[in-house]
């Protein structure tokens, strides 16, 4: 049973890769905007998002990109990468605190 979860998984994040726009700002950062209508704002913010999730230690990036990518719950990434809901939240939490820190420190936010 558990190799069906590691399958899953390995989809999803698959599937999320191969998204041109898979990330708005205004979903990485819960702010209440606006989606840009500019598709090449758009190709843009995802390029810089792509770099700040490569600065990203893994287990961080699997999990923003499950929560925020793929639209996961906490409960359903826990089950997928088999830990439990409250460490997935931590690695959550901790990603986006890194994610605004590189936007900030480059100047991006």
């Amino acid at each position: 049973m558990a190799f069906l979860f590691r399958i899953a998984r390995n989809i999803l994040i698959d599937t999320g890769r191969r998204k041109k726009n898979w990330v708005q700002f205004s979903e990485l950062f819960g702010k209440n905007e606006e989606p840009r209508e500019n598709p090449t704002e758009q190709r843009e913010n995802a390029e810089m998002v792509r770099m700040a999730l490569k600065e990203l230690p893994e287990a961080e990036q699997e999990a923003v990109t499950l929560c925020y990518i793929n639209d996961l719950s906490y409960s359903e990434i826990a089950q997928l990468i088999g830990k439990n809901e409250e460490a997935v939240r931590q690695a959550v939490s901790r990603a986006l605190k890194r994610l605004r820190e590189y936007f900030m420190k480059n100047n991006l936010l």
